[in-house]
């Protein structure tokens, strides 16, 4: 995560809000907070311009007072904006990773199992009804998976590759955010990997 550029990270989320905006309403609310987490993120990087690297903004914003060790994040910094994108990502990898592994599972179910793991220890009640019935609305896996792609065991394959690729990169964000002392940045429970 060292060098990880702010440009890069924006530039990936953003093409998962556009892929999600194309899977339907399930995946309306996990969009819509991606993109506003993102757009705070550019925000902060801009006004804390002419930093380049996530660590350089998170370090930049430890120094300036946004992030103290061991505290929440302030609301518009870099570092929380990265938490919650963290967050975000994870659930969306953990749901991938379920469907991928598991060639029957049900949609509606890797994606409860993730939302469970991930997001609903930090949601309110009133949003973990909300986004409970927007997942029980959720396509079938064959469905979902003919709206990635026409051939299924392509798309299957992408789908094991996008969870690999995105475990890398939430696992450097994290280590940032745990390095940073960002309260929430608690251990990141993901498969060891087996290198």
């Amino acid at each position: 995560a060292s060098q990880a550029s702010c440009e890069a990270l924006l530039a990936a989320v953003y093409a998962t809000v556009a892929v999600l905006d194309h899977l339907g309403a399930t995946f309306a609310p996990v969009a819509r907070e991606l993109r506003k987490n993102a757009d705070k993120l550019a925000a902060a990087a801009r006004r804390l311009s002419p930093e380049r690297t996530l660590r350089a903004l998170v370090a930049r914003e430890v120094r300036e007072g946004a992030c103290v060790r061991g505290e929440a994040a302030k609301e518009g910094s870099a570092a929380l904006a990265l938490l919650w994108l963290c967050r975000l990502l994870r659930m969306l990898h953990d749901a991938l990773a379920r469907v991928g592994a598991e060639g029957g599972a049900v949609l509606a179910e890797c994606l409860h199992a993730a939302y469970d793991a991930t997001l609903r220890p930090h949601q309110d009640p009133f949003t973990r009804r909300v986004v409970a019935a927007a997942i029980w609305a959720a396509p079938s896996r064959a469905d979902f998976l003919a709206r990635l792609g026409s051939h299924r065991e392509g798309v299957e394959a992408a789908v094991v590759e996008m969870a690999a690729r995105m475990e890398t990169a939430l696992r450097d964000v994290h280590a940032l955010l745990h390095e940073a002392g960002v309260l929430g940045a608690e251990p990141l429970p993901l498969p060891e990997r087996g290198d």
